[in-house]
């Protein structure tokens, strides 16, 4: 499990601040019964390191030979205890404290966290586009036949993945984006109802799918611009 990209699959990453996360209040939930299963997982996959860690660092030592380096390598009591895993939830903001102590330098952050937070919001509005445009031409490669005509193989997980981002992502719209909501809707739409079994029985399904998929893709390649983002959503 890697709990990093299963959080960037239902929460935004934040542009204010690296390796955190923005969490919508819906899914949070969602998000502890995430981290706990990865809190109870973590210790067994570190004791499995630490049974094998002498016989890997006598590996390491022999093809490293005089580039081996000692204090690289802790003994593995210590580093057992080098794996944590903590969590915290913050409120971006200025302290209301900060008012009472420096009125001015408190209006002065105030005017900054507003422009910063301005600019997280196009960060996060341009992520999500860009995100569902990567999703839905995913789904519509999966869906197009090769040129011998034969389709490609359809997994389960590529159709939850997609109703996952499309289930999630009314949550997920800090930006109160309309334009992709519009086009979110037109996608639930479509895929609403279906099973792998679905795409797996029937061609003229895979092909009636994709030629609805199509449609989006087109309103999805007006919105989105191909610029550089601080931040990328996992699929």
């Amino acid at each position: 499990r890697n709990i990093k990209l299963d959080l960037k699959r239902i929460a935004i990453p934040s542009p204010l601040r690296e390796s955190s996360f923005l969490i919508p209040f819906e899914l949070i939930k969602r998000v502890e019964e995430m981290v706990e299963a990865y809190k109870e997982e973590r210790p067994k996959l570190v004791e499995a390191l630490v049974e094998r860690y002498n016989e890997l660092v006598e590996d390491a030592q022999q093809r490293l030979g005089g580039l081996f380096d000692t204090t690289k390598y802790p003994p593995a009591e210590e580093l057992r205890y080098r794996f944590t895993v903590e969590t915290m939830y913050e409120d971006f903001g200025v302290p209301q404290s900060l008012e009472n102590v420096n009125p001015s330098v408190f209006a002065r952050e105030q005017v900054n966290m507003e422009g910063k937070l301005k600019e997280a919001v196009e960060e996060i509005k341009a992520g999500l586009r860009a995100a569902m445009q990567e999703i839905v031409n995913h789904m519509v490669t999966l869906l197009t036949p090769n040129v011998d005509g034969k389709y490609k193989k359809f997994h389960e997980v590529s159709l939850n993945r997609f109703k996952d981002f499309l289930d999630t992502f009314s949550a997920r719209n800090l930006a109160d984006d309309e334009e992709l909501s519009t086009i979110v809707d037109k996608a639930r739409s479509i895929i609403r109802g279906t099973n792998v079994s679905d795409f797996r029985e029937s061609n003229n399904f895979k092909e009636n799918i994709r030629t609805a998929l199509e449609d989006v893709k087109s309103s999805l390649s007006v919105l989105v611009v191909p610029v550089g983002r601080k931040f990328e959503l996992d699929l």
